[in-house]
């Protein structure tokens, strides 16, 4: 059944619009679906081993060994039992607790980031975008602009989880977050101690799983260490128990706080169930597709829209484009191509004239040049890295107009500024 559903996956991706210029033969299918059979044998395999060994009785009692041992060692203790089951339902509570700091994080990051106080990078898509195309030029590195050129997305979010990382590492503030969480949290779970319906069951079985019922959007609480809490219990006052609880909760709070303080910033974010960077690439960014020619972002905005466009194109030859006579880099840009006689190949190979491009591509909007300097800045890094871009996609450098070399860094941080 799972092997079924891989080779549908793997015949739904090849169809996609993005795989057409891959121009897949019958026999490559054959051996892309045998290689991804074969490993998702293993991890099937692992997958079932690990199972078997969560559901096997032995491995069950030795995790839960050391509660059942709590259990029984405070039978022949003198303490009062109704304090001894309170602490160990905390115990209880403190893994359901830090899971919650976890699923909630990434949203409090992104509402942090995006609030008017938040850095003045993330306001708008265009600031952003300048700030990151500011960043590359500074680094000056070939390998770094091919990989934004190329996959945009994964360079944008893994950039964007650098910044965040940086950003709470100099502010110190990601602890304020996770407190703010935990404290929100402890409220509810004071509210659903001293609730009602709560109060008002039978036994201790009941109570608990009321309060389970109450709190079941905020807490996945553990069913198997629930009823080790229950495990030969003679407790028969709910109120009581319940105070208990509440009483305990200053010491979980203290657990928890340090466990949280305890963490870095890396281990925070690998552990966030929101990926923040993902969250901020979807509010702040939005569509992820690009030129069809040169591998522009559209820049529409969101996501429901029914027409890319860019603002400003590129040289192709940086997205891998090369001239089929010469194999140098195509240094023709797409927003002048369309208003010229030149023609382009398709995913059959086929050549069409540039100006018909929106038969095939009629979801994208691509307008003629209005200024001449709107695309120096991809000129300028062209010029800059144009023996490093034919080396790295294995072609001939580009023959570059004369006047592109007149282009200064200046002039291309002007144009950034400008069309941004």
């Amino acid at each position: 059944m799972y092997s079924q559903e891989l080779l549908k996956m793997i015949n739904n991706n090849l169809k996609q619009h993005k795989f057409e210029n891959l121009r897949t033969t019958k026999l490559f299918e054959l051996d892309l679906k045998l290689w991804v059979l074969g490993n998702a044998v293993v991890m099937f395999q692992r997958m079932h081993e690990e199972f078997v060994r969560r559901n096997d009785p032995q491995s069950y009692l030795e995790e839960m060994k050391p509660q059942y041992f709590y259990t029984f060692i405070n039978m022949f203790e003198t303490r009062n039992e109704c304090q001894r089951r309170a602490k160990q339902f905390c115990m209880v509570l403190t893994p359901a607790i830090l899971d919650h700091i976890n699923r909630c994080l990434g949203k409090e990051i992104v509402d942090d980031i995006l609030q008017k106080t938040g850095p003045q990078k993330f306001k708008s898509r265009k600031i952003l975008q300048q700030e990151v195309l500011n960043k590359l030029l500074i680094d000056g590195s070939s390998e770094k602009y091919a990989e934004y050129i190329n996959s945009y997305e994964d360079f944008m979010k893994r950039w964007i989880s650098q910044d965040l990382t940086e950003h709470y590492k100099c502010q110190n503030t990601i602890h304020v977050l996770q407190t703010s969480i935990l404290q929100s949290l402890l409220r509810k779970i004071k509210q659903a101690l001293q609730d009602e319906k709560t109060l008002q069951a039978k036994t201790i079985y009941d109570f608990l799983a009321e309060f389970c019922n109450v709190l079941k959007k905020e807490l996945v609480i553990s069913q198997n260490s629930t009823k080790v809490v229950l495990f030969e219990n003679n407790l028969s006052t709910i109120q009581q128990f319940a105070h208990e609880i509440e009483w305990h909760l200053s010491d979980l709070e203290k657990l928890v706080e340090q466990d949280i303080k305890s963490r870095n910033i890396e281990t925070i974010f690998l552990h966030s169930t929101l990926k923040p960077q993902d969250e901020l690439f979807r509010k702040v960014i939005g569509c992820d597709k690009q030129c069809p020619f040169c591998k522009a972002p559209c820049e529409a905005g969101g996501w429901n829209h029914k027409e890319h466009f860019a603002t400003v194109h590129r040289p192709r030859g940086l997205s891998q484009h090369v001239n089929e006579n010469t194999k140098a880099l195509d240094h023709s840009i797409c927003s002048s191509n369309i208003i010229s006689n030149k023609a382009f190949r398709n995913a059959e190979g086929k050549p069409h004239p540039y100006k018909d491009y929106q038969k095939y591509y009629p979801d994208w909007a691509i307008h003629p040049d209005t200024t001449a300097d709107s695309s120096d800045y991809w000129k300028f890094v062209f010029i800059q890295f144009n023996h490093l871009f034919a080396k790295l996609y294995n072609a001939n450098p580009a023959n570059l107009p004369e006047d592109w070399h007149k282009l200064t860094r200046e002039k291309a941080l002007k144009s950034l500024n400008k069309t941004q």
